[in-house]
């Protein structure tokens, strides 16, 4: 399998600088709707970043408040990313947020680090907040080696899952960590996964199944350098499958989603070339056997630090380019098909040093992106940057005639709603038509209609009996047509 996924890599390799610069014939990149720069006079930056329920944004990342000592950050905006309020969480040593969810009481969920020892070591911080940022519980996790946190999520159950590595429990240098808490973040179980060499866990996302997938590299299996490495857990944590992809140099994964097929997009980035880093795609089936794989990139590092499937089926992924534009390092986003290929791409940033860490796709499709901006006055120093496109239109609703032609999806009545609402919709033909509720996070909460559908008018009952309040999304995809709306359940 290296072999021949090192000759694919080689051909890529190729075209891929063509591909680059023909997407703009291809399709036309959204336009940035607004951009914002949070921060004081040191380095702050932005790790994660979420759609809240009240349709502003939830952002973590780190924020230098005197020359060596860093605290978590925690951003609230309103849908115009102007900032409601900031808290910031930690000591006198380095503490940075890696993840941060709205848990299903509006509250918030920061998976964090913060230093032990002195500043020698590190473990695993979990910070529970209400609605206004202010702290309702931490729980720290760990021995006095390193222990370190990647990513976290709130479970189905209102748990919590968080993964990243230690070095108190393995057997090499460096383990893959999987914690499972109960929703007081007390420890129900945790699973390391490696060998004789290092391996981090970057990502974690739980599965339709209710088990995990987890993203990140492996210098044990594989290659024998690090590749990507994906794990495939039950509900419990123990593993149902592994894969290693990669050739004989560096490859990293940082980012992975549950496609709507059940199988997973991964991204991270692969020195395949010998000569820098290129963002590597990679999708597989739901066993994690490669399906297809894409690289996008020149002659310099490129990464890609979060991937997240589109609302067509679509990928855009986010990280950064130091191959294209005028600086020494851009934010770069990254928009594929289905079939991963290029739609278009767009760099953001100034002269300096700036980076994507994160994205998150809105229910009516606009991107949400948040990373570092380096100070153009103050080189050295970063604000946490957030940037919101407008919505994009790429390979979705591509005849727009079809809106006009009496095609319609109606606003749920009654709305806000408890605990069922009707959805109607209108056909103007007999077309395949799928109707899906989403929640915020982009996830799939139900599918109400899936098939054939006649020309007329129809009406669909929901019922949200098991869901917690909060805003979700339904869209009806008929035919060329897709439109989306909001609704609110209020318990």
């Amino acid at each position: 399998m290296k072999t021949s996924l090192q000759s694919i890599l080689q051909i890529v390799m190729i075209s891929f600088v063509w591909l680059f610069l023909k997407t703009n014939l291809m399709a036309q990149a959204p336009d940035t709707q607004w951009e914002k720069k949070i921060g004081g006079n040191l380095s702050d930056w932005g790790a994660s970043v979420q759609q809240t329920f009240d349709g502003g944004y939830i952002i973590t990342g780190g924020t230098r408040f005197v020359a060596a000592h860093y605290q978590v950050f925690l951003v609230k905006t309103n849908a115009d990313g102007d900032t409601m309020w900031t808290k910031a969480f930690g000591g006198t040593g380095r503490d940075e947020g890696f993840a941060v969810q709205q848990t299903a009481d509006s509250g918030y969920i920061v998976f964090a680090n913060k230093p032990i020892l002195g500043g020698l070591s590190w473990d695993v911080s979990l910070i529970r907040t209400d609605i206004y940022g202010d702290t309702l519980w931490t729980r720290s996790f760990g021995d006095s080696a390193y222990e370190l946190l990647n990513d976290g999520i709130q479970t189905t159950d209102s748990g919590f899952v968080f993964t990243g590595y230690t070095e108190s429990l393995n057997t090499g240098s460096e383990d893959i960590w999987l914690v499972r808490t109960d929703a007081n973040g007390d420890t129900l179980w945790t699973r390391t996964f490696g060998g004789a060499q290092a391996e981090q866990g970057k990502a974690v996302q739980q599965t339709t199944d209710g088990g995990y997938i987890i993203a990140g590299y492996t210098a044990s299996y594989g290659s024998g350098s690090p590749d990507f490495w994906l794990i495939k857990t039950d509900d419990s944590g123990d593993t149902l499958w592994t894969k290693a992809y990669g050739g004989s140099n560096w490859d990293i994964c940082y980012s992975v989603q549950q496609t709507s097929d059940g199988g997973y997009i991964a991204t991270g980035s692969s020195e395949y070339s010998g000569s820098g880093n290129d963002i590597w795609l990679i999708k597989t089936d739901a066993n994690g056997d490669t399906l297809w794989t894409r690289i996008f990139g020149g002659s310099e590092d490129d990464e890609g630090r979060a991937v997240k499937q589109t609302s067509d089926n679509g990928y855009i992924i986010a990280g950064f380019t130091e191959s294209f534009g005028s600086a020494s390092r851009e934010g770069w986003l990254v928009r594929t098909d289905a079939n991963g290929d290029s739609l278009w791409s767009r760099i953001y940033g100034s002269e300096n040093w700036d980076q994507f860490r994160s994205v998150a796709v809105t229910p009516e499709g606009n991107y949400i992106i948040t990373g570092d901006f380096e100070s153009v006055t103050d080189p050295g120093q970063t604000d946490l940057w957030l940037v919101k496109t407008v919505q994009d239109v790429s390979g979705i609703n591509e005849n727009p005639s079809a809106v006009k032609n009496n095609y319609h999806l109606n606003q749920n009545y009654p709305n806000p709603y408890n605990p069922s609402t009707k959805i109607v919709f209108t056909l103007p033909k007999s077309v395949n038509v799928t109707l899906n509720v989403y929640n915020t996070l982009g996830q799939k909460i139900a599918t109400l209609v899936d098939g054939k559908t006649n020309a007329g008018t129809h009406e669909i009952q929901f019922d949200a009996s098991n869901l917690p309040s909060g805003i979700y999304f339904y869209r009806l995809q008929a035919g060329e047509f897709s439109q989306v709306r909001k609704m609110v359940l209020l318990r």
